[in-house]
């Protein structure tokens, strides 16, 4: 709906360009999401085990610390993952690392299939998601889903790949050298 200001001198219309909507502060960002994505993510979460008497590196609790950025992001903002900065391993890697894990115990066996069976599930909540959240068209919303999903599962591991620590070239790893 245009505004008009009148002045003697002046008249101006204005035309409302975007509108800015935010959330309630207790609100975590990734109950935003849909149910099948959040039942995905406790199932992923499962798989990363309690992380007890790591010492002071706490290398699981780091690590949800980062995945739980990356669920924030894929609800309120997906233009601001990185498959750079929010990963390690590629899908394969993951996959070949998930498969052996779940080798290890019929309990893990069990959270495996689990997430194989959600996992379609939850890219099509999280493309509907996309849809309404972010009035995508539907191709558009089904191949961010499908991506945004991918960094999302891959964000929870760090598997040994035989490669050194930084697997992408020309990664700055500190980021004061920028300035």
């Amino acid at each position: 709906m245009p505004i008009k200001y009148n002045a003697a001198w002046l008249t101006v219309t204005l035309k409302r360009s975007c509108v800015i909507t935010f959330q309630e502060q207790e609100t975590k960002a990734d109950t935003l999401l849909l149910q099948p994505v959040r039942r995905l993510a406790r199932l992923l979460d499962e798989t990363m085990g309690p992380g007890n008497d790591e010492g002071t590196l706490q290398q699981t609790g780091r690590r949800r610390v980062q995945v739980q950025h990356v669920w924030s992001n894929a609800a309120i903002r997906p233009w601001a993952l990185s498959e750079k900065a929010d990963t390690y391993n590629s899908r394969q890697e993951v996959d070949v690392g998930l498969e052996t894990w779940a080798r290890s115990g019929p309990s893990f066996l069990k959270v495996y299939k689990k997430i194989q069976t959600n996992y379609p599930i939850a890219k099509q909540s999280l493309s509907t998601y996309y849809k309404k959240r972010f009035l995508l068209p539907k191709e558009k919303a089904q191949n961010l889903a499908e991506w945004v999903l991918d960094i999302a599962l891959r964000s929870h591991y760090v598997f040994p790949n035989g490669r050194d620590s930084f697997r992408y070239n020309n990664v700055n790893t500190n980021p004061w050298k920028d300035h």
